[in-house]
């Protein structure tokens, strides 16, 4: 028979092989992250700030320029001086406050006497305040002939008192016709009438 050899040795189990390492794929970089502050001495953040609010810009104010003094007025030449007719229809007489100068009929001719006597009123009342009223025979068939023959005469008598130094502002001249609801006189005339203002 054959012998048959056991070799004691064969019997174990042969040792495990060890296992090969898998390569891993290189590591990213990574950047440290900060440490986490700790609550206790975390630095508090500031409150928010209030928003700006800006005030709305009141509109620009108007400047008026100064009021300018007008400029001065040049002084108004005086009218020439009413002529004078030597031996033209014309008397006068007092009034209350005043005088009356006649004419003759169609004209407007004051006579030295009759100028005298406005020239004199104007002397002796420079402070008055001055009315003319003149008069003329009215013509129902020519109503403007008459009304300027009227204030011819007015303005004559108005001449001598502005030439006297009356100022003509403080001249009122009427011009009428005489006829019903005028006063009672000459129908050919200029009443002259003065009041002196209160101080």
């Amino acid at each position: 028979m054959a012998q048959v050899t056991v070799n004691p040795q064969g019997l174990e189990p042969p040792p495990a092989s060890e296992p090969k390492p898998v390569p891993h794929p290189p590591a990213r970089p990574t950047h440290p992250r900060p440490p986490a502050a700790h609550p206790a001495t975390a630095t508090p953040k500031p409150p928010p700030k209030p928003p700006i609010v800006v005030p709305p810009v009141p509109p620009p104010v108007a400047v008026v320029p100064p009021l300018m003094p007008p400029p001065p007025a040049h002084p108004t030449a005086p009218p020439p001086p009413a002529p004078v007719v030597e031996g033209a229809v014309g008397e006068v007489s007092p009034l209350p406050t005043g005088i009356r100068v006649t004419f003759g009929s169609g004209s407007s001719d004051l006579n030295p006497a009759t100028a005298e006597a406005l020239r004199r009123v104007a002397r002796d009342s420079p402070g008055g305040v001055f009315t003319v009223t003149a008069f003329t025979p009215g013509k129902p068939e020519d109503p403007s002939t008459p009304r300027r023959l009227s204030l011819d005469r007015a303005l004559a008598a108005r001449s001598l008192l502005i030439n006297e130094g009356i100022p003509s502002t403080r001249i009122e001249v009427r011009a009428r016709q005489f006829g019903p609801g005028e006063p009672e006189g000459p129908p050919d005339r200029v009443d002259v009438t003065v009041a002196i203002p209160a101080k």
